[in-house]
């Protein structure tokens, strides 16, 4: 009985060959060594411009809000490596039924936890800024890029997890183009901040958060397309899923956090020492 198809190529239910987990490796490798330098790109070029056209004091700002960016993506890992593990056991025992159930559920929990983090980010700016070590000086200019990013929460928080259900899917391609769309408009919406609209951090960050969502709705047309194996049922949703979820996502969103606080201490340190330059 054939169990998996993945390629265009069938696996029996045990394969003990390996034959199964090197042919998704092999599809997934350079697709996600592109996705990642792709992403990179967007985060110097941001760097870039904010520097050369925003000023100093601004690339101070940038580099001191970039702890609260990745409060939002530890957040995101910890839901899309923990769905990636649930849907593969599912799929592992054949429970189709499960990952669409699963995916549901994420999808509303997502949603929800965005507009939470929007409303904190947006309303308690100042507060998050001076935790995250702004002085004086630049407070305001740090206050700006986080209500800014308030504003693409939720599509930041999606889309981690959207790309690892395309994996499941077997539409990595597809999580490609969607960093590149991302790309693209975010360096279009930097170039359009700082030559038309003049709107400094708070655009600089806003910029992002468009980027974010025009990602999200490319993901999101796949998921639409009767290719698709994995769609919305809210009538297989399990709540209890969300205990697992969490629990193996929450391992893989530990390094990626204490960079984050690695960063933040460093900022501290290098702002008393040096101040903004």
């Amino acid at each position: 009985m054939v169990f998996f198809k993945v390629g265009g190529r069938n696996f029996m239910k045990t394969d003990k060959s390996g034959k199964l987990i090197i042919t998704i490796f092999k599809q997934l490798l350079f697709v996600q060594i592109l996705a990642v330098a792709v992403a990179i790109l967007g985060s110097v070029i941001d760097g870039i411009v904010i520097s050369n056209f925003l000023g100093r004091e601004a690339m101070a700002a940038f580099s001191i809000a970039t702890p609260a960016f990745v409060i939002l993506a530890c957040i995101a890992n910890v839901i899309a490596y923990g769905v990636q593990t649930v849907c593969a056991k599912a799929l592992g025992r054949g429970e189709v039924k499960r990952i669409n159930g699963v995916f549901t559920l994420t999808m509303i929990t997502l949603l929800i936890l965005g507009v939470i983090l929007s409303l904190v980010f947006y309303f308690l700016s100042e507060p998050i800024a001076s935790l995250l070590g702004a002085t004086e000086e630049n407070l305001p200019l740090v206050a700006d890029y986080v209500k800014g990013l308030s504003f693409g929460a939720i599509a930041i928080l999606l889309n981690g997890a959207l790309v690892r259900f395309l994996q499941l899917d077997q539409a990595a391609l597809f999580s490609f183009v969607s960093v590149l769309v991302m790309t693209v408009v975010n360096i279009t919406g930097d170039i359009l901040d700082v030559k038309v609209f003049n709107g400094g951090m708070f655009g600089m960050a806003l910029a992002t958060s468009i980027s974010y969502f025009a990602a999200v709705i490319f993901c999101l047309l796949h998921f639409f397309r009767r290719k698709s194996s994995i769609k919305l049922d809210f009538k297989s949703v399990r709540a209890k899923d969300l205990g697992p979820i969490i629990s193996y996502g929450f391992p893989s969103a530990i390094g990626q956090a204490c960079n984050g606080v690695n960063t933040l201490i460093i900022n501290n340190f290098l702002l008393t020492i040096g101040g903004t330059l």
